[in-house]
């Protein structure tokens, strides 16, 4: 998969609500991102949301009636929201909304690569007689080529380094599945625990 054209950086930080703590390391991982540019890899640029209600929409009037249509790449950094009865993640927090997986799978997407960094974004939910939905079919379904997620809880401090390092390796040319092996590679030679960085998963187009 090739990334063509440019990427956006959305990022948030701090949150309204009172179950989904600070993640103070996020604006250092987006900034990191796009200080990675060099190369092949181009950025339309990073939108830092706020925890205020017309965060989100704003964003959304801005992208017009195909919202995310225009991105070669996506880079989210936020919390993935979980049902409170069943547990199962239903989507993004992004100012005060949850972006359900329904709004998701109605975007028209061409992203060659979608990078969803927060906890468990590649968990989904068996409904009997179906097959899985969660946030990593989603977006696959919305159109993206390929789709990075995490299996289990991330580190916000240890994440934002490793997605500095996969995104240099991006910016160098390397293609997305290699860039993310590459830089689970180099974790590893540096002697980080497994729990830091074997969480991200590659699916999709390689």
């Amino acid at each position: 998969t090739e990334l063509a054209g440019p990427g956006l950086v959305l990022a948030q930080s701090t949150f309204a609500r009172p179950e989904y703590p600070p993640l103070p390391h996020v604006v250092g991982e987006a900034q990191a991102i796009l200080a990675a540019q060099h190369g092949g890899l181009k950025s339309g640029g990073l939108k830092l949301l706020q925890p205020t209600p017309s965060a989100w929409e704003a964003v959304l009037q801005e992208e017009g009636e195909r919202p995310f249509s225009r991105y070669g790449w996506l880079h989210i950094a936020t919390h993935a929201s979980a049902d409170p009865e069943t547990g199962a993640f239903s989507g993004l927090l992004l100012g005060t909304e949850v972006v359900h997986l329904e709004e998701i799978q109605g975007w028209r997407l061409k992203a060659g690569l979608v990078t969803l960094s927060a906890c468990q974004t590649g968990m989904g939910r068996w409904y009997y007689g179906d097959e899985v939905a969660g946030l990593l079919e989603s977006f696959l379904g919305a159109g993206a080529r390929a789709v990075v997620v995490s299996l289990w809880l991330v580190n916000d401090e240890e994440t934002a380094e490793f997605m500095r390092t996969f995104y240099t390796h991006l910016g160098a040319g390397m293609r997305p599945l290699a860039a993310l092996t590459e830089a689970q590679r180099g974790a590893f030679r540096a002697g980080l625990e497994p729990y830091y960085w074997a969480t991200f998963s590659f699916f999709g187009q390689p």
